[in-house]
């Protein structure tokens, strides 16, 4: 049986694990988000002066 003291605990271990790999997984993709916006620009998205599709000339 087991006691209503090691529930609590295994509940607030779980609450912690939850909230490393929660803020372990907001970090990676804000770094990953950090490094797609600030790389060399072959590596960037399309610059807004420079259109990757060209509608032609008027």
């Amino acid at each position: 049986m087991s006691t209503p003291g090691m529930s609590n605990t295994s509940n607030t271990i779980g609450s912690i694990l939850a909230i490393i790999i929660g803020i372990v997984l907001a970090s990676v993709t804000l770094i990953g988000i950090i490094h797609s916006q600030v790389d060399d620009p072959s590596s960037s998205p399309a610059s807004v002066e420079r259109p990757l599709i060209d509608y032609g000339t008027n």
